[in-house]
């Protein structure tokens, strides 16, 4: 209680708080009525085994470091009941994407890390289709953080690796540019544009702070409160 009053009582303090504090650049918000298969292999309700990728485009109003990803999923294919939950353990794929030349789809990978067991919670919302499967958000800070430049096409891709007995979605978004997302998989064959699907993928692109800015916040704050616990006490 003590260091938010003091944080409180102090513009500087406050200006250094904001720059330390998680800037969400890119948030595209889920929307939960659905979403595309982001797996490489699972096995659909045909029995048949399967594999799709899926990525989202961006661009960046101002150029930033990103360290964190944050992305909202669930699980199960749309005809099963009850709903599918999560694995005991799954693998998470994140790549970054420069947009190719010839149509501005994914291209060259920028930055590419494979996460064990990503960071997941459900908030208690479900989604509103069939078996009403919960909605869960990830959350992956980079090992790498990687600086994309203002107006450059970007796409963010997200996909669970090589578990067929579970089913992974990635939940749409219609917040951001709605402009619908690409895909490939063994019919599409290379990247392609969604046609009549115009939502969004839900993510959010962040930085964090740098461990500078937030080493300068504790010190600041700690020379407060002793300056102010000086004016109360003679001790």
């Amino acid at each position: 209680m003590l260091k938010r009053a003091v944080l409180w009582s102090c513009p500087v303090c406050l200006g250094l708080a904001s720059a330390a504090g998680a800037e969400i650049v890119i948030d595209h918000r889920p929307y939960n009525l659905g979403g595309p298969a982001a797996d490489t292999s699972f096995i659909y309700y045909s029995g048949n085994e399967l594999w799709e990728q899926v990525a989202d485009d961006f661009l960046l109003t101002q150029s930033a470091i990103i360290r964190h990803v944050s992305w909202w999923g669930f699980y199960g294919d749309d005809f099963e009941s009850p709903a599918e939950q999560p694995p005991a353990t799954q693998t998470m794929r994140i790549r970054l994407y420069g947009a190719r030349a010839q149509d501005g789809l994914p291209g060259a990978v920028l930055l590419e890390e494979t996460v064990v067991d990503p960071s997941y919670a459900w908030h208690g919302r479900p989604l509103l289709i069939c078996a009403l499967p919960n909605e869960y958000k990830f959350d992956v800070d980079l090992t790498t953080p990687i600086h994309l430049t203002a107006s450059t096409p970007y796409w963010l891709e997200i996909v669970q690796l090589g578990l067929p007995q579970s089913l992974y979605r990635w939940e749409f978004s219609r917040t951001g540019e709605i402009n619908g997302f690409s895909y490939q998989n063994a019919i599409a064959g290379n990247w392609a544009y969604t046609q009549s699907i115009t939502s969004d993928l839900a993510f959010q692109l962040s930085t964090i702070p740098e461990p500078q800015a937030a080493v300068l916040v504790g010190v600041v704050t700690l020379v407060l409160v002793r300056r102010r616990r000086g004016r109360l006490s003679p001790c």
